[in-house]
């Protein structure tokens, strides 16, 4: 999961997917990127079509509950020390 979808959490989806990863949910600060989501702009729209596979639309907890990697490119305090361990 990447989070944060500015320059940075774009540049680092898109490197993953150049290396053949394909499930991968990008958050910004509304929630998860999907094809779901309404009022995107036109590089958040392209990652809807290219990321998050699943349609998944919950919350950065439950995000983290799956994941293999999180790769954290926003602001400080979005990710509980206890969404780790999981």
């Amino acid at each position: 999961m990447i989070l944060g979808a500015g320059a940075a959490g774009v540049a680092c989806t898109r490197m993953l997917l150049a290396a053949g990863v394909r499930d991968v949910v990008v958050f910004d600060r509304t929630g998860s990127i999907s094809a779901a989501r309404i009022n995107l702009t036109s590089v958040k729209r392209s990652l809807a079509e290219t990321t998050n596979p699943r349609g998944f639309a919950g919350d950065v907890a439950g995000a983290l509950a799956g994941a293999d990697v999180l790769v954290g490119v926003s602001g400080p305090g979005l990710v509980r020390r206890e969404g780790l361990l999981t």
